[in-house]
């Protein structure tokens, strides 16, 4: 018996699916049990050998099954809720706390920044001079630092501003975080990157009544150098057991935090594992591939390999490639799914081998015109066509 890793709609775990395990020739990875024909499953084999040219199952049995897998994977994915806004605080003495709080932040600042014009160090304050209510407290920053980076009479000055997350209880008592974030500015974004906290808000994930911080890292630069973003991150931290320590690790790998699934908990939507950089443009270019879900599941934990995760991949890939190296007739930059990374992380998840993969990059790099071949160089996708889909989506397949 051979392990392949099939398209995630042929997941063992999704009963409404079972035609499509007997399509695709999955087995339950619990039981062992086969549930298609070894003819069904050889067939899958040989397609995924074939690579990009692979024959695809019995039209009449595609005709049958297809339509049934593709409207149960949708039924997963509700249409996306809108999250909550962050709350005030109304307690007196989480109030007055809160107060102090952004208070003693704003005399950091000046005192700090004084030579950064007011309009300059607003921008920074304002998100760290407030507090976010969390059930019986409230969440809020403390500025740790902010000094004046460099200046000179033909230089504006730079600066650098460090806070770190703070708890305020019900009796207006404060826990601070271990963990700094930096913030850094300037008056013109030609002298290099400015980064500041955005999109801070409250939710109760664990359940407990306190609600968890969340928050982003925004990184920016001038052209939209993608050095920086390749730095933004999100930041989650909890109050539990009387010290602040970060929620989720996969916060660190989330390109967004949002309602996915429409159930009013925020979810992870996570970096591909195949970004291709070219060297387009001004700055580098990153183009990504199929995205990945961190579902909340109301208990404080998140799941990357449930059924949802998997339909939310499905989604994006819902065709087997065809043709790996091809794109619109569009400049590289305004290439969408099209592009070498999108498609080869699409043709893991359709069981297209690397060695597939490797093969068809061989033939088709000679052929593409020289701003694609610039701009999606062949080192990059021979090195996406070895990084396998994430251990969750290998599902055990029958071939004899």
């Amino acid at each position: 018996m051979n392990s392949l890793r099939p398209f995630p709609w042929c997941s063992p775990a999704t009963a409404p699916v079972v035609a499509c395990l007997a399509l695709l020739g999955c087995s339950s990875q619990q039981s062992g049990s086969v549930t298609s024909s070894n003819t069904v499953a050889s067939r899958v084999t040989a397609a995924n050998d074939s690579g990009l040219a692979a024959s695809e199952p019995d039209a009449g049995v595609a005709a049958a099954i297809g339509p049934s897998c593709e409207s149960s994977v949708q039924t997963q994915l509700a249409a996306p809720a809108r999250l909550p806004t962050v709350a005030e605080p109304t307690a007196a003495p989480v109030v007055r706390a809160c107060a102090a709080t952004a208070r003693a932040n704003r005399q950091a600042i000046d005192r700090g920044l004084a030579r950064i014009p007011s309009d300059d160090r607003a921008a920074y304050l304002q998100p760290i001079a407030r507090c976010y209510a969390a059930g019986t407290g409230a969440w809020s920053f403390e500025v740790t630092s902010a000094t004046v980076q460099s200046e000179g009479s033909a230089t504006p000055a730079s600066f650098r501003i460090e806070v770190r997350p703070v708890f305020i209880d019900a009796r207006g008592s404060t826990v601070r975080a271990a963990a700094t974030v930096r913030m850094v500015g300037g008056p013109s974004p030609y002298l290099g990157p400015a980064t500041q906290l955005a999109s801070a808000n409250v939710f109760d994930w664990d359940g407990d009544g306190v609600g968890e911080l969340y928050f982003h890292e925004h990184h920016s630069e001038h052209e939209e150098n993608t050095a920086a973003a390749r730095r933004e991150r999100w930041w989650t931290f909890t109050a539990r057991g009387g010290s602040l320590r970060e929620f989720s690790p996969l916060a660190a790998r989330a390109l967004r935090v949002e309602d996915v699934d429409g159930d009013r908990r925020p979810d992870f939507v996570l970096r591909s594992p195949w970004v291709l950089t070219g060297p387009c443009g001004i700055s580098e270019v990153d183009f990504d591939g199929p995205t990945l879900l961190a579902q909340s599941l109301g208990d404080g934990t998140f799941s990357t390999s449930n059924d949802t995760a998997l339909a939310y991949v499905s989604a994006q890939c819902r065709q087997r490639p065809s043709a790996l190296f091809e794109g619109r007739n569009d400049t590289p930059e305004h290439i969408a799914r099209e592009h070498p990374a999108f498609n080869i992380g699409c043709a893991r998840f359709w069981n297209i081998s690397a060695d597939a993969i490797t093969a068809a990059a061989e033939r088709a790099y000679p052929a593409l015109d020289e701003e694609r071949a610039r701009c999606w160089p062949k080192s990059e996708s021979l090195r996406l066509a070895r990084v396998d889909p994430p251990e969750a989506f290998r599902l055990e397949c029958a071939s004899r």
